[in-house]
């Protein structure tokens, strides 16, 4: 939710506050007199000055997000930045991933067969190169495309290496690119998430401003930016996995891929047999069409002895010559494929154990046991103590199967799956809020009690009565605050503290004039100046309070690309931020007219009075997905289910069994991912390797 709607959402319940306050002054006097009259036209009054702040504040001009033309400057500005930051997460990820230190294992392609693919002279290119190493993709491929807008797809199996391809390939185009030039700026996009009913480019646009906040700063012209430079071509489609879309829509992501992109560069990744099935519904034309072919022995023995020193070495060396020796071999099988050589090293680098077990034909019958075997190992190294070993097993595995096949693990999903729908994390979250509401409410009728000498057990039944329909009344408007905001709770949202810029303040002071002044008169005329003065502060406070909001959601262009804990962080910031100071200031101007209503209401009595109040509001007001998380969690907690989701998915990621896709996780390797959604939690993974 934005914080535009957050801060006239506030006013409204401030207003709606102050109305209901009013009705209850005008009425105490219970009989219809000259007194209940006036008070009618003064409420009157009120209701016209609460109307016109929130006509104004609904309908005062502000940033609107039509498309607009930007200047040049801006465009390239954003181009700049936008090549930076890409080129910086990447090459980082790439390092955290392990794929570029040490060097990357040799992976050669070659050129797709005629199923597939058509001939390199049908692309314009008699003299294109048909073969080669994937780390030359972008001299030998990729800048050699003569056809305007080339296309190139990425095929293999799994564990083939075609991620790690595009992703090489993206890091050495950023990195060979000169500041100011006119290629285009490759991004990389998570197909798993795209639902073609949604136009690519749309979508490409909201991956892009969600993945890179600092694209949506004032400096680069705002959130219209990316669309704009979508729409001029200054980008590069980089599309990771096509195999990860269900099998109903993979045709169509195909059909709109080729009709969104024209002109446009496209990297594309796909299994191999899921691209020909998609291909025969729907072609990508004028695409260069290649397969990441398995790894040649020479080139794995390489990769395994790469930096190894010492006792460790003449273990792998051992694992070299008996790879050379039986080139049909299980082994040999299993190590022609990145994921397989990657799996082994990082599993039998500094550990006891010997590399040697890995050529165990008893021990790994097939190459599938054998990786397998690494999967596992995988795990309980990184998991070595046995209850956090069952705690990540369970809860990844849990995870792994309501993602159903799909790759990407967008943390503000949890809480549906933790519900089972979304109707019901409506219900729970508002029950929840309905509860803490009541239960404050309780709180405070009591204290007033203790306040009062009043005995609760010796209370008139018209005090009971009376505590009864406020406990009730505060827990339905809990229960609807809590199931009408999670409607609004739809994934991350950008948030960083920071004042307004001098060339905002005069704006923001004539609105808090225009607003506060008329009603800060009009109640300080039929009371007195110091309600007058209280009213026009609440007013211009709630004023600043929005367009601090604006301020804070607007990211700044040197925000780096965003990651899920950051995203996760940022958004429960907003959160409570918002809940406290609209709970604040709907409680002040709640205590305030109590306090103008009831003459000895008393300081202790007035303080209780804004506590409910300020909790009560601030309850209704929250929103957000890290509630809803935290409420889950809660509801696991009391059934002795406990979990942290965000330590759980870190805490992985940080272990390498998950990586990071902007705001998304996504388990590290595929296979991983597909081996937890088929293991017996009783007798699969154990820790304690070593």
């Amino acid at each position: 939710m934005s914080s535009v709607k957050s801060g006239r959402r506030t006013l409204i319940v401030v207003a709606a506050a102050a109305c209901l306050a009013a009705l209850v002054w005008m009425f105490r006097g219970g009989t219809v007199d000259e007194g209940l009259v006036g008070g009618a036209n003064v409420i009157g009054g009120v209701a016209g000055a609460v109307a016109l702040i929130v006509a104004l504040v609904a309908f005062w001009p502000g940033k609107g997000t039509a498309a607009v033309a930007l200047p040049e400057k801006q465009l390239r500005d954003a181009e700049a930045y936008l090549s930076a930051e890409t080129l910086r997460h990447w090459r980082q990820l790439a390092k955290d991933r392990r794929i570029t230190t040490p060097s990357p294992a040799t992976v050669r392609w070659s050129w797709a067969g005629a199923d597939v693919a058509v001939p390199p002279v049908q692309l314009g290119a008699a003299d294109l190169l048909t073969e080669g190493v994937v780390t030359r993709l972008r001299q030998d491929l990729y800048e050699s495309m003569p056809v305007p807008g080339p296309r190139i797809v990425l095929l293999g199996g799994p564990g083939a290496g075609k991620t790690t391809a595009m992703m090489l390939l993206l890091i050495d185009v950023l990195g060979n690119r000169p500041v100011g030039s006119e290629e285009p700026v490759p991004v990389w996009l998570t197909l798993g998430s795209w639902d073609p009913e949604t136009s690519l480019l749309d979508w490409a646009a909201t991956v892009l401003t969600r993945d890179y906040p600092g694209l949506a700063a004032t400096a680069f012209g705002g959130p219209g930016v990316v669309a704009a430079l979508i729409r001029v071509g200054r980008v590069a489609l980089f599309l990771d996995g096509l195999d990860e879309m269900p099998d109903t829509v993979r045709g169509r992501a195909l059909a709109a891929i080729d009709r969104d992109s024209i002109g446009m560069r496209v990297v594309l990744t796909s299994r191999s047999e899921e691209f020909r099935e998609a291909s025969e519904l729907h072609r990508l034309w004028d695409a260069a069409v290649v397969d990441v072919l398995p790894v040649r022995i020479e080139h794995a023995c390489e990769f395994l002895l790469d930096q190894q020193t010492g006792r460790r070495r003449e273990a792998w060396a051992k694992v070299a010559d008996h790879l050379l020796a039986h080139r049909d071999g299980v082994a040999a099988q299993a190590f022609d494929s990145p994921l397989t050589l990657s799996l082994a090293r990082d599993t039998y680098t500094h550990t006891v154990a010997e590399p040697t077990e890995l050529i165990d034909a008893e021990a790994h019958p097939t190459p599938e046991a054998l990786r397998r075997h690494l999967l596992t190992r995988l795990m309980a190294l990184a998991y070595p103590d046995p209850v956090e070993h069952a705690h990540a097993l369970k809860w990844l595995t849990w995870i792994a199967e309501r993602l159903e096949g799909q790759r990407d693990l967008s943390w503000w999903i949890i809480p549906i799956w933790l519900a089972g729908s979304q109707r019901r994390l409506h219900v729970q979250v508002g029950l929840v809020i309905s509860a803490l509401s009541a239960v404050t409410t309780a709180l405070g009728i009591g204290l007033l009690a203790q306040l009062n000498s009043v005995n609760p057990f010796s209370a008139s039944i018209e005090t009971v009565v009376i505590s009864l329909i406020s406990v009730t009344v505060a827990s339905l408007i809990g229960f609807v605050g809590g199931y009408v905001n999670t409607w609004d709770s739809a994934g991350p949202s950008t948030f960083t503290l920071r004042w307004i810029e001098p060339s905002q303040r005069t704006s923001v002071i004539r609105l808090s004039m225009i607003l506060g002044v008329p009603f800060g008169v009009l109640l300080g005329s039929v009371t007195n100046s110091f309600v007058g003065v209280l009213a026009f502060l609440l007013t211009a406070g709630a004023v600043l309070f929005a367009e601090l909001l604006t301020v804070w959601i607007t990211p700044l262009s040197t925000a780096e690309a965003i990651s899920p804990l950051w995203s996760y962080r940022s958004t429960r910031q907003r959160v409570v931020l918002t809940a406290s100071i609209s709970g604040l200031a709907g409680g002040l101007l709640f205590t305030f007219l109590v306090q103008f209503l009831i003459e000895d209401l008393g300081r202790w009595r007035a303080l209780v009075a804004l506590l409910v109040a300020s909790v009560i509001v601030g309850l209704f007001m929250t929103d957000g997905r890290p509630r809803d998380l935290t409420v889950m969690e809660f509801f696991r907690a009391v059934r002795g289910d406990r979990v942290r989701f965000m330590t759980l998915l870190e805490t992985a990621l940080e272990r390498q069994v998950l990586r990071q896709a902007g705001a998304i996780y996504q388990f590290r390797h595929a296979e991983l991912q597909d081996l937890l959604t088929d293991i017996d939690l009783d007798a699969g993974i154990k820790p304690g390797a070593r």
